[in-house]
Parts: structure tokens; sequence; C-alpha cells
């Protein structure tokens, strides 16, 4: 039986963390829920969001997708993860997914495995990128 396989991206803001946590505590579960739908594909209820809490470091906002199958368009279901908000200068923020998510079947064969880790790494990349853009959008209107 194979563990659980590992999500982790970034993308870094040019924002205080202070401005970028404004939009974060009123925005940042719609931002997940279209995000979600937009490069997921993920059906009305298929994200659940936490509530945002703080942190040592900064604000964090759990997630959960469900699903019971792992295919390209799905990816990253089911996963338990959580999208992080944090200062990394006095003029920037960093912004960060991680979590993990359970390969169907821990028989597959090592190339089956790393092409589902490797799509499961663009997905987050792609569903990261969309809330960052939002957050930067957001914050130059």
């Amino acid at each position: 039986m194979m563990g659980p396989m590992l999500v982790y991206d970034f993308v870094l803001l040019d924002m205080p963390c202070e401005r970028a946590a404004n939009w974060f505590r009123s925005a940042s579960i719609a931002a997940a829920l279209r995000a979600s739908t937009d490069v997921l594909g993920c059906d009305d209820g298929t994200l659940q969001c936490g509530e945002v809490r703080a942190s040592q470091d900064g604000l964090v906002l759990d997630l959960r997708w469900h699903g019971d199958e792992v295919s390209d368009a799905d990816a990253l279901r089911p996963l338990e993860g959580e999208l992080r908000l944090a200062p990394l200068s006095a003029v920037s923020s960093h912004l960060s997914l991680r979590g993990h998510f359970a390969f169907p079947d821990g028989s597959a064969p090592v190339a089956t495995r790393l092409h589902a880790q490797r799509t499961a790494d663009q997905r987050a990349r792609e569903f990261l990128g969309q809330i960052g853009f939002e957050l930067t959008s957001a914050s130059v209107e």
C-alpha cells in the first residue's frame, strides 16, 4: 500500500501581507470555489472550505476536495490541505497550497503514480495561480 502523495506550491505576492490579509479574510473562500470549478472542473459542493483562521505566521484556509477517483481531470481528489498566506518581507507576501491525497491503487506501476503526481502538481499550480491572480487584481482596483 502506498502512502499519501504530497502537493505543495506557492506564489510570491508583491504586496504587504497586511493588505493581502484583508482580501484573504473576505474573498479567499469564494476565490477557492471559483478556482475549483475553473481549474479543477469540480461540481458545486465538491470543495469544502473551513473558516479563515489565524496561525503563527499568517492566515490559513482549510480545504477538502471529495471524490473517489483520481484521473487527469480530478487529480487532486480526494485531497486535504490548506491555503496559507504569510508575510515574506515588509512589502511582499507568500501564498501557498499544501496538502496530501491518497492514490487509489497502491499496486499501480511507478510510471502511473508519477504521472498522477505530476498532474496533481500542475493542477495545484493552476489552482493557486488563479487565486493569486484574483488577489493581486482585487488589490489594484
